[in-house]
């Protein structure tokens, strides 16, 4: 049967509790679960039961880290909830990384750059909670952000 929607939704939302995390659902009926995705200084490689950490993201000195924070799938397998980890993370780093050639640098990867600086400048909007001032500036960088998106596609 055809999957009628993702396997993978990613929450970059980031306006929970819970710090500088973001999370990943795998919609899988007998092995989904919902997952965590931080990041660790240092060049780390290591594979558990319920969690695996991948090194140098980028070729930087970062390494993510994914963890099952809960089992949602009907019937699990370890066996196959790791696979499905493993693929989590895969397709986690494929949307939170990109490579640009800057002395080369297209159009689309300026948007995207962009959309990253808009996505976390809204996040730093929400943190600011009740101060006035520091939302005010957020506030006016994103509108400032988006001019220059819209500048760039030509709307």
């Amino acid at each position: 049967m055809k999957r009628e929607f993702p396997l993978f939704i990613v929450d970059h939302n980031r306006a929970h509790k819970f710090g500088e995390v973001d999370f990943i659902y795998c919609s899988d009926i007998d092995n989904g679960f919902i997952a965590k995705v931080e990041y660790m200084d240092g060049i780390v490689e290591e594979v558990g039961e319920d969690y695996r950490i991948e090194p140098g993201l980028s070729g930087s000195n970062l390494s993510a880290k994914i963890s099952i924070k809960r089992i949602t799938g009907k019937n699990p397998d370890k066996t196959k909830i790791r696979g499905l980890l493993k693929q989590a993370m895969k397709y986690y780093t494929s949307l939170s990384t990109f490579s640009a050639d800057i002395g080369n640098i297209t159009v689309r990867q300026m948007v995207l750059f962009i959309d990253t600086l808009i996505l976390d400048g809204r996040k730093n909007a929400i943190a600011a909670g009740s101060d006035y001032n520091y939302r005010n500036t957020v506030l006016t960088s994103i509108a400032f952000l988006e001019a220059i998106k819209k500048e760039l596609i030509g709307v």
